[in-house]
């Protein structure tokens, strides 16, 4: 069914470039002008709940613990080990913080304002990297053979 649809439509546009293409600008055109009128959220949660409910007032709570207006630029990344194992073992250790690099780097550009755009959160994953640290150091002295 599709292949003679695509057969059909096929046939139009090249029978009628011309029309086709003026065709195709006005429906662009059409289902485009209500764009100016579409307004983005920075909280998505704001889509899916009312502002009285739990995730609201931990939204509100959130914004005034960090002294926000807004929500700033944010990702979030939940890490999983291809085998099902601990994410924690060194190989994928490194490649979690390979990964964090990336993010933080791309993150924290600086454009032609004096503060970075992941501010004032660049430092969120400070707590995650001293865990990260610490168990590196538990593990290296844990398996070092003492005299």
């Amino acid at each position: 069914m599709w292949d003679a649809v695509s057969a059909f439509i096929a046939r139009v546009v090249t029978r009628f470039p011309g029309t086709s293409i003026g065709a195709s600008l006005i429906v662009c055109l059409i289902l485009s002008a209500g764009l100016h009128n579409v307004h983005f959220e920075q909280d998505i949660r704001k889509s899916f709940s009312p502002d009285d409910s739990d995730s609201g007032r931990e939204a509100r709570t959130y914004l005034e613990f960090h002294n926000l207006s807004e929500f700033p630029r944010r990702a979030f990344v939940i890490f999983e080990a291809k085998d099902g194992g601990d994410v924690l073992r060194d190989g994928y250790v490194d490649e979690v913080l390979r990964f964090d690099t990336i993010m933080t780097t791309s993150l924290t550009d600086k454009k032609n304002v004096s503060e970075r755009s992941c501010d004032p959160l660049c430092e969120l994953n400070k707590p995650f990297h001293m865990v990260l640290v610490g168990s590196k150091i538990r593990f290296i002295l844990g398996n070092r053979a003492l005299c």
